[in-house]
């Protein structure tokens, strides 16, 4: 890792939340009051915190000791740092995992998330979330709720946000374990204020594509609401392969250097190469060169100026065209929205393949075979 004093960032979008249902209603209900009297002096969006490294309740990381030992060194005017994470593992049980999502944070945000509990017994919910190339990152709030031990590294160029590495000894996500994995930690959660008062706070975990292409297979029901986790050694198979359509993925990485889930999707006739991301409820994502020719070969509406919240950077500007009948693989997507980035937008032009496709089917990520499994639509 290089250091102009300045972490790296992961592109991962925080969400929205606290802890469990009861969390998410509360979140709800200030949502919905807010909105009532915005007029009035309110907020709801991303909060950046002060640097916490000389914060006497802040624990640091011995860069010496430990599963996480730090070397730094200088290499003309830029600090680069060598981190050795040891004795990363997951520890699952012989047979899957299967549980459910946190039902409204899908229905509300179109997020995937499940309930971890940290080492002092505090709870966060964790994001499944491809999209992001470390295994683990953490908010600020999880930071000190969790007293979990840091390294600071600075501001992050593309967050804005001070962070570094951050020691996570475990999470517990239901009879799953997830020992010392890579984690990072950005000072950044979203808050809900009122006249200045703030009324919620949230506590955001990342579970990212390290972590999870740790697992052999991770199933997404979006028919069920249920995530399902493969055991160690264990391989996707299905009753009937004939009902599901396969496509091959690679781990490439992106303009901007992120190791991302690159696959191949037939979209209108075509092959759409895109990074799937678990964590976006948008079924696409385009730059203004992939959407010129997709829009050649499909009857779209005008592309209306419109507004995307990414929950770091906050509001960008992009367009949104609808498809009225878009062909993604075997399906048919009614009225399909698609997202269209300009050139110049902070959050990147690179072509996304998201959820919102999804919402009614299956889709399974096989690592051990590197196959994007989709349940055709007769048998969602």
């Amino acid at each position: 890792m290089k250091r102009p004093a300045a972490v790296a960032s992961v592109r991962s979008p925080w969400t929205s939340g606290s802890g469990g249902k009861r969390g998410m209603r509360k979140a709800l209900l200030i949502f919905v009051l807010t909105s009532c009297v915005c007029s009035s002096g309110c907020y709801v969006g991303p909060v950046r915190t002060a640097d916490m490294q000389n914060h006497p309740d802040v624990r640091h990381i011995d860069p010496k000791k430990g599963p996480v030992r730090i070397d730094e060194t200088k290499e003309d005017d830029t600090i680069v740092l060598t981190v050795e994470i040891r004795n990363f593992t997951i520890c699952t049980p012989a047979e899957p995992v299967r549980m459910k999502y946190d039902e409204m944070r899908y229905r509300l945000a179109g997020v995937i998330a499940v309930t971890g509990v940290l080492p002092n017994g505090k709870e966060c919910n964790v994001y499944l979330d491809t999209g992001a190339e470390r295994a683990a990152l953490v908010s600020d709030v999880v930071v000190r709720e969790g007293k979990l031990a840091i390294y600071p590294v600075g501001k992050g160029s593309w967050s804005s946000a001070f962070g570094g590495i951050c020691h996570l000894p475990w999470i517990q996500i239901g009879p799953i374990r997830v020992l010392n994995p890579p984690c990072q930690y950005a000072q950044l959660h979203w808050e809900a204020r009122l006249l200045g008062m703030r009324l919620w706070r949230d506590k955001p975990m990342i579970l990212g594509l390290g972590a999870l292409r740790r697992f052999p297979y991770v199933i997404f029901d979006n028919v069920r609401k249920e995530v399902e986790f493969g055991p160690k050694n264990g391989l996707f198979e299905p009753e009937n392969p004939d009902r599901w359509e396969l496509h091959p993925f690679r781990f490439e990485r992106d303009r901007t250097d992120n190791l991302r889930i690159q696959v191949d999707l037939p979209i209108a006739g075509e092959d759409l190469r895109g990074a799937f991301d678990t964590c976006s409820p948008s079924g696409l994502h385009l730059g203004p060169k992939e959407w010129r020719k997709l829009s050649a070969r499909v009857a779209t509406g005008r592309p209306r100026n419109s507004t995307m919240y990414s929950a770091i950077l906050g509001p960008l500007r992009c367009q949104r065209a609808t498809v009225g009948k878009l062909e993604v693989g075997s399906r048919t997507i009614r009225n399909a929205e698609v997202v269209i980035l300009p050139e110049d937008s902070r959050f990147g032009t690179e072509t996304t393949i998201g959820m919102g496709y999804f919402t009614d089917t299956v889709v399974v990520l096989d690592f051990e075979r590197e196959l994007m499994w989709i349940k055709r639509s007769a048998d969602s």
